[in-house]
């Protein structure tokens, strides 16, 4: 009987394509649910799958979605500011809900820290990319 054994590497890749894997669906239903946000499900996806499988990768970077929303984002060249606006309103609908389901004064001015944090990032450090 051979005995394979697996080396950290290859045991890291599987964990990047399973996490890239669960992203990546989690992403695509956020296409149909309108409050689940894509963006950063779609991000950490091309990340796991540049590190776990160059096929998985190649498959995701050339969907639509992907290509529309995050391609140019990706490239350095900024994002759309229809996407910008979806996401900002996406993850505000999310925070927002969370705020006001809150008892906690302390959990909403924790969300409320990350919503501001979110906006001065999308509006001073994400550029516009021009149609």
């Amino acid at each position: 009987m051979l005995l394979h054994i697996i080396t950290l590497g290859e045991c890291m890749k599987k964990i990047y394509i399973a996490v890239g894997s669960v992203s990546a669906i989690i992403g695509f239903i956020g296409c149909i649910v309108p409050f689940l946000p894509t963006f950063p499900f779609f991000l950490l996806s091309a990340a796991c799958f540049a590190k776990g499988s160059e096929r998985l990768y190649e498959k995701l970077t050339s969907t639509k979605m992907y290509e529309r929303n995050f391609k140019s984002f990706v490239n350095g060249e900024g994002m759309r500011l229809r996407t910008k606006i979806r996401v900002i309103l996406s993850v505000g609908a999310i925070l927002g809900t969370a705020f006001f389901l809150s008892d906690s004064t302390a959990v909403k001015a924790v969300l409320t820290a990350v919503f501001l944090l979110h906006l001065i990032c999308f509006m001073f450090f994400v550029k516009t990319k021009k149609d």
